[in-house]
């Protein structure tokens, strides 16, 4: 199970910086996956943003930051929150590289390579809070959407084979 064409996901997305952010996955599954698999090459600022219902970014992980040398997650909804790993020349410009985001067990945690989730490929985590159901309840964050994005001017990033990934996957 996964993302495919016939639900709102491109299976290749070219960003390219100063134009609007794309969306990597939009449908009704999204809320209920708990990480993304991607294909991913560029020169740097691969970003990739976490939505909530109104298409606001809470969160974002940025793969290739400061030229390339840094992967960084972060949160819109508490700036205080983030998470950095040096990453020297992670992204490339003609090679795509397999990499991994998961939102689960109150982690945000970006990897790389095909096993998503095995904490030996994790690059860096983040913690990520909570939210409170209509019921009152505390459940895990889920996102609505994902968007991708490459704020450095003249700069463009290639995203492909995106594939959702539910608790079965990890």
């Amino acid at each position: 199970m996964g993302c495919s064409p016939s639900r709102n996901v491109s299976q290749y997305i070219e960003v390219i910086a100063s134009k609007s952010p794309d969306y990597l996955c939009r449908s009704t599954e999204v809320k209920h996956s708990v990480g993304v698999l991607f294909d991913v090459k560029g020169f740097s600022d691969a970003v990739i943003s976490l939505c909530g219902p109104q298409e606001m970014v809470d969160y974002e992980a940025t793969i290739g930051a400061f030229g390339n040398s840094r992967c960084l997650l972060r949160s819109t909804l508490d700036p205080e929150v983030v998470a950095h790993s040096n990453t020297p020349s992670l992204l490339n410009q003609t090679d795509y590289r397999q990499m991994w985001l998961t939102w689960r067990q109150c982690q945000l945690c970006l990897g790389d390579g095909p096993r998503a989730g095995l904490s030996k490929y994790e690059l860096l985590s983040l913690p990520i809070a909570a939210v409170q159901s209509a019921s009152g309840a505390a459940e895990a964050y889920r996102p609505f959407c994902l968007k991708v994005s490459c704020p450095t001017a003249g700069s463009r990033v290639c995203f492909r084979n995106p594939r959702l990934l539910f608790e079965g996957d990890i």
